[in-house]
């Protein structure tokens, strides 16, 4: 799909142990997509490059938003953060597009990400 093509954006995945990597994320996500880079070029042009990058900022979110910036200041060991991505990506599902009444956004736990293009937003549910 188009990124012209694209509104919103859910991404659902149903565990709360990773919030700050969720916002973190999104935060990313939507920057990417709306602001071109400094030679002025668009960095995202199709739904399957969001998800690369998505997939691509997972590691570093849980080394860097997760432990570094919470309770736990020590770096993690590349097995444990392997392990993590491996848990983190199992459930991930993307919609684009998706309204309020789709099926999807019912089975969102407290780390459905949304990235809403048309209020420049992107927040967790």
């Amino acid at each position: 799909m188009k990124k012209e093509e694209i509104k919103r954006i859910i991404v659902v995945h149903n565990d709360n142990d990773f919030v700050r990597v969720w916002d973190w994320i999104g935060k990313i996500i939507l920057q990417t997509i709306t602001e071109k880079n400094i030679c002025f070029e668009e960095m995202l042009e199709t739904s399957e490059q969001i998800e690369e990058l998505f997939y691509s900022l997972i590691p570093v979110g849980i080394e860097f938003a997760q432990y570094r910036c919470g309770n736990n200041q020590r770096p993690l060991e590349k097995s444990k953060l392997d392990y993590l991505v491996r848990e983190f990506t199992k459930t991930i599902k993307f919609k684009y597009n998706f309204t309020m009444f789709d099926k999807d956004w019912e089975f969102g736990g407290s780390e459905t990400l949304i990235i809403d293009l048309e209020k420049n937003q992107s927040y967790i549910h």
